[in-house]
């Protein structure tokens, strides 16, 4: 006998909320998973590996280190999940492409996290669940809105990046204007007697919007935020300049930063 569900989630990763909240609301549902619950997060992937760059950064207080780029690259393991039984076929490097409403070429199927090839990332395979527990749940029709999602790379120096890139704004031909200077506006950078931070703050000229920012320096991950809640909340740059900030905090890059673009647009709106 052929059992039916409203919803059939496959996969335990950051997909096991929808789960759990869908069947919480009513619908008939089943979760699908074939190892541990939590994905690769919690089990081998953001959280192990994140305590092993804690204990190298604890020793590399004591001793230098050699450099090393750990970089072998990730693809997804849905082979076995035999999906072409359902119509619905993978692409050259084996993910599933998904619409605006993260859809995949079957009606009714959908992918999220790194299923869809879109953000092999933890926090926006979170973000994509939830986007759907809105759509399945509470009906929402809204397409998903991805461009505020950010990165980081954990290596020391630590980078953080969010939006485009100035080679993806010339290509699109998008005017931009942008500031790439150093931290020494923060004291406590200078204090830390380091010269390689630097950010990056690209911004439209048409009405102040930030198009992407890029950080290379300590807490990186950490200082983007202050750029991602002003994106989300009221995407003007203008905001960034006229906060009050801590001092000394190593954020007043970003103060320094944000004032001098506010200076560069309102150059550019003159003479063009």
């Amino acid at each position: 006998m052929t059992e039916t569900f409203d919803l059939i989630v496959v996969g335990g990763g950051r997909a096991s909320g929808l789960a759990i909240a869908a069947a919480q609301s009513g619908l008939k549902t089943v979760l699908v998973e074939r190892d541990k619950l939590g994905g690769a997060c919690p089990n081998r992937g953001c959280v192990p590996s994140k305590l092993l760059i804690g204990f190298a950064e604890a020793a590399n207080r004591v001793r230098e280190a050699e450099r090393v780029l750990f970089a072998i690259g990730r693809r997804p393991n849905t082979e076995a999940l035999e999906l072409e039984k359902t119509g619905l076929a993978a692409n050259e490097q084996g993910f599933h492409p998904v619409d605006a409403h993260l859809q995949t070429a079957v009606d009714g199927i959908f992918a999220a996290g790194d299923g869809n090839g879109r953000y092999m990332l933890q926090h926006a395979a979170a973000f994509e669940v939830r986007y759907q527990r809105h759509k399945f749940i509470k009906n929402s029709d809204e397409p998903i809105d991805e461009q505020q999602i950010a990165h980081a790379v954990f290596s020391n120096p630590e980078v953080a990046s969010v939006g485009l890139t100035e080679e993806q704004l010339k290509d699109a031909g998008t005017p931009y204007v942008f500031v790439f200077e150093d931290w020494l506006a923060s004291a406590r950078a200078m204090a830390m007697r380091i010269d390689y931070p630097r950010i990056k703050l690209l911004v439209s000229p048409a009405d102040y919007s930030i198009l992407g920012c890029h950080l290379v320096g300590p807490e990186s991950c950490t200082l983007m935020h202050q750029v991602l809640a002003v994106m989300h909340l009221k995407n003007d740059v203008r905001e960034l300049a006229d906060m009050i900030y801590i001092h000394p905090g190593l954020n007043e890059c970003i103060l320094s930063a944000a004032v001098n673009a506010v200076a560069k647009v309102r150059k550019f709106n003159q003479e063009y």
